[in-house]
């Protein structure tokens, strides 16, 4: 059988790091796409002689409006099949959406929604037309609820995980699934560059990638890690919007606080 190909978004660091190895060594070999050139050459080295698979490597902004065509166009351009997709590069910041520099805000929303949108578009119909495939979005907890604070983020979530339960529904019997995974805190550089502390919750970016992994290798359409999270989401559910908006609001003050942010 033909090795498959995996290309992984945010593969630099964090979770998407740890779905690189993962991948790597169950025999795929890998695109890997993220800002940090260096990093992204550093860790193909490891997975190279680690696992013995090809790894290609692609710097890329995908906060660009063109960043996700730019990858595509990479792809092509060696003639790579993709036949697995993670979307894992995602960012928030944060602050007030009435503080907040319009530039930041057009960044994060391409890179959360808009980069993702266009590399399912791409690269999904690719798959379609190979009659297999698979793609997860990474999503987070913040999909499912209100996040004062970190306006932009939960809603872009929210939109991926909207969006491949949609593409669930539109590539039924392609031969093609989608699967979304909603962590909550990781114990990544995530919290520190958005700008507040850890959460105590926060989970190894290991056991997220690997729950992620199996997940979306059994077609499991949405995807939340550790019975923690689970209870969370259940539990917010349960709560009038209000009463939700206020949790979260106290809860993400602190956070900020924490981190030395006013």
């Amino acid at each position: 059988m033909k090795k498959q190909t995996v290309l992984i978004t945010g593969a630099s660091g964090g979770i998407g790091k740890e779905f690189a190895i993962i991948f790597a060594e169950h025999g795929f070999d890998l695109v890997l796409v993220a800002r940090s050139e260096d990093k992204l050459n550093r860790l193909a080295d490891g997975l190279r002689e680690k696992c013995h698979v090809t790894v290609h490597t692609f710097s890329a902004d995908l906060s660009d409006p063109n960043g996700a065509e730019n990858v595509y166009s990479f792809v092509k351009k060696n003639g790579i099949q993709i036949d697995q997709l993670v979307n894992n590069a995602g960012a928030g910041k944060q602050g007030q959406v009435i503080e907040a520099d319009p530039e930041t805000l057009r960044g994060l929303i391409n890179l959360n929604a808009l980069s993702v949108t266009l590399l399912c578009r791409l690269i999904g119909a690719d798959m379609v037309k190979a009659g297999r495939g698979k793609i997860l979005n990474v999503s987070s907890l913040g999909a499912f609820i209100p996040d004062p604070y970190f306006n932009v983020y939960g809603p872009t979530k929210a939109f991926e995980l909207f969006l491949t339960q949609a593409m669930c529904g539109e590539l039924k019997g392609s031969g093609v699934s989608v699967s979304v995974l909603c962590p909550g805190p990781v114990k990544t550089n995530w919290a520190k560059n958005a700008g507040k502390a850890d959460s105590k919750m926060s989970k190894d970016p290991a056991l997220i990638a690997r729950i992620g992994f199996d997940g979306m290798q059994r077609g499991k359409l949405i995807i939340v890690p550790t019975f923690l999270y689970k209870a969370e989401r259940f539990a917010m559910g349960l709560l009038p919007v209000t009463a939700r908006i206020s949790i979260i609001r106290t809860w993400q003050k602190k956070l900020i606080c924490k981190s030395g942010q006013n």
